[in-house]
């Protein structure tokens, strides 16, 4: 199964300075996306501001494999990561997102460590599964 982790921090309302972001938590993001005073017509991306930092797909069936490393990086940035938080008025989420394929569900275990980083930052843990095949069809925001 083809499991991705990642963590974002983001602002639905208003834009904020992502270059600040990668600067205070010393960690280069895998995806960034900033608010578009005019929308493309013809984009796919939400048009609000998100910095991401995260692992790329990986052949497994357990999260734990993707969430705990990414825990490990994060976790010594709480209190950077809640400054954050509060000057952007910004919504913290981890997510996992899963191909199922041939209908098999993978069954999920999150460990107390990632939990417990979720809730000291007051993250949502958003699970994403989609059909294996629309994996990798440009028009899935969350894979970009």
């Amino acid at each position: 199964m083809r499991i991705q982790a990642y963590f974002h921090l983001l602002n639905k309302q208003e834009s904020f300075p992502v270059e600040e972001v990668t600067e205070v938590l010393g960690l280069f993001p895998t995806f960034v996306n900033e608010h578009q005073e005019e929308p493309l017509s013809n984009s796919t991306f939400c048009n609000f501001t998100t910095w991401q930092y995260g692992k790329e797909y990986y052949e497994t069936y357990d999260t734990n494999q993707l969430l705990l490393p990414l825990v490990e990086v994060l976790e010594p940035k709480i209190n950077q990561i809640r400054q954050l938080i509060r000057k952007y008025s910004l919504t913290a989420e981890m997510a996992i997102v899963m191909g199922v394929d041939e209908g098999r569900m993978l069954s999920l275990i999150l460990e107390p460590k990632v939990c417990n980083f979720a809730a000291a930052i007051n993250a949502n843990i958003n699970i994403y599964s989609y059909e294996f095949e629309s994996l990798f069809d440009d028009n899935v925001y969350l894979l970009h």
